[in-house]
C-alpha cells in the first residue's frame, strides 16, 4: 500500500475514496461516470465518495458548458484537512482526560446518583421516597430533638404509622433529651448515652440509598443512590448498634 493510501486510511477514508481522489488528481476535472469507471465502482458509489470529499473541502465542482465535472483539490488542501483532523483528535483526547475520573467510577461499578434538597419540603421529599421504596428495613441515626424543630408530633406520628402499615422494619439510634421517647411499631430503638457525641442531623439508610440531613442553620438534604455506599453505611450502623456508647434497646 502506498504511503498516501495509508494516510487516507488512517483518517477513516475507504480504499475507494483514496483511489477516487488520486484518480481525479491524475485525470483532472471529470464526470461521475468517468471517475466511477476509472476506479471500478458504481455511479452511486462514486457520487457518495465525491459528496464526502466535497464536504471535507477535498473536491469541488467545475461547470463546463452544461456539464458538471468534479475535480480534486490540490494535495495542499489534503494536508490542511489532516491538520484540522489532528487538532480535532487532540481536543478529543483532552476532553477524555478531563472526564477520566468519571470513567474510573464507571469501571468500578454503577456511578452513585446524588440529589440535593433544601428546607422542610426537601426533607419531606426524601421521606416520601423512603415510603415509596421497596425497602423492607430501614436504619436511622438521628437527633430527634432537632427533627422535632421541623416536624410536629402529629406529622411524625403520621409518618411512623405509614411505615408500620407497610410492614417496614426498622432500627434507630437516637440522640434525645426526652426520656419518654419510644420506638414505633415494628422498630427497635437505642439511645445514645455518651454526652460527648453531639450532632444535629439525621441519617437514613434504606434499599440502595443513603439520605443525609442537617438541621443546623440552612436545612440541607442529600440523597445518594448507591448499593455499595448503602451496604457500607449499614455495616457502620451495626457497629454503632453493638457499641457501649448506646443504651440497651428501648421497648415499646
Amino acid at each position: 500500500m502506498k504511503s498516501w493510501e495509508q494516510l487516507f486510511k488512517m483518517f477513516g477514508f475507504t480504499d475507494s475514496t483514496s483511489k477516487l481522489y488520486a484518480a481525479s488528481l491524475e485525470i483532472g476535472p471529470s464526470s461521475v461516470i468517468d471517475l466511477a469507471k476509472k476506479i471500478n465502482v458504481s455511479r452511486m458509489t462514486a457520487y457518495t465518495i465525491i459528496e464526502n470529499l466535497t464536504k471535507e473541502g477535498l473536491m469541488s465542482t467545475v461547470q463546463k458548458g452544461k456539464k458538471t465535472l468534479y475535480s480534486a483539490e490540490s494535495p495542499e488542501q489534503l494536508r490542511l484537512f489532516m491538520q484540522r483532523r489532528m487538532k480535532s483528535m487532540q481536543q478529543s483526547v483532552k476532553e477524555m482526560e478531563d472526564t477520566i475520573a468519571e470513567l474510573h467510577l464507571l469501571q468500578k461499578g454503577d456511578r452513585p446518583v446524588v440529589k440535593m434538597f433544601e428546607g422542610k419540603e426537601g426533607f419531606q421529599t426524601i421521606l416520601q421516597d423512603l415510603i415509596n421504596s421497596k425497602s423492607k428495613k430501614i436504619y436511622e441515626i438521628a437527633n430527634v430533638d432537632a427533627v422535632k424543630t421541623m416536624f410536629s408530633d402529629q406529622e411524625l406520628a403520621s409518618f411512623k404509622a405509614e411505615l408500620s402499615s407497610r410492614g417496614i422494619q426498622g432500627r434507630a439510634i437516637y440522640s434525645s433529651q426526652d426520656p419518654k421517647i419510644q420506638p414505633r411499631k415494628s422498630a427497635q430503638l437505642k439511645i445514645i448515652k455518651s454526652k460527648e457525641i453531639q450532632f444535629s442531623g439525621d441519617v437514613l439508610i434504606y434499599e440502595n440509598r443513603v439520605a443525609l440531613m442537617t438541621f443546623r442553620g440552612k436545612v440541607i438534604g442529600v440523597l445518594i443512590e448507591s448499593e455499595e455506599l448503602a451496604q457500607t453505611m449499614r455495616a457502620v450502623f451495626e457497629m454503632a448498634w453493638e457499641s457501649e456508647l448506646v443504651d440497651k434497646e428501648t421497648k415499646k
